[in-house]
């Protein structure tokens, strides 16, 4: 072992990059990283897979009660010692069109976040005739 070590052109991180990965640096409240590290450890795996999995299940296309139903079952599936399994929900057969909208229609719904096209989809559905 050498004395000292030159780390002035080190990069600091994981030295392979994780395909599919994007590194972020995000504030998140104690009591969140608190509860999903408890959860993780319960499951023997990561907190950050933890907090992923729920990110990935709010990308569901599911409504507000059924997404926080399916993620309180998924809590008390890690619980129990169970792998969490989150609701897969199958999207109906879409077919892709070109539409002429207003400007200022697409940027309300585009402000209205990830999903969009979605919720304009089913809005579409309810109303069609």
């Amino acid at each position: 072992m050498r004395k000292e070590y030159d780390f002035s052109k080190g990069k600091r991180g994981a030295v392979i990059a994780a395909a599919g990965k994007t590194r972020i640096t995000i504030m998140l409240d104690d009591d969140a990283i608190q509860y999903f590290g408890d959860l993780a450890e319960a499951q023997g795996t990561g907190y950050q897979t933890m907090i992923n999995a729920a990110l990935r299940s709010a990308m569901h296309p599911l409504g507000q009660e059924d997404f926080q139903r399916d993620l309180l079952e998924s809590v008390k599936q890690m619980r129990s010692g169970q792998a969490a399994r989150l609701t897969q929900v199958e999207t109906p057969a879409a077919e892709e069109v070109s539409l002429r909208l207003p400007i200022e229609v697409i940027e309300r719904w585009k402000a209205t976040g990830p999903g969009w096209q979605q919720r304009m989809s089913e809005l579409l559905s309810k109303t069609a005739p």
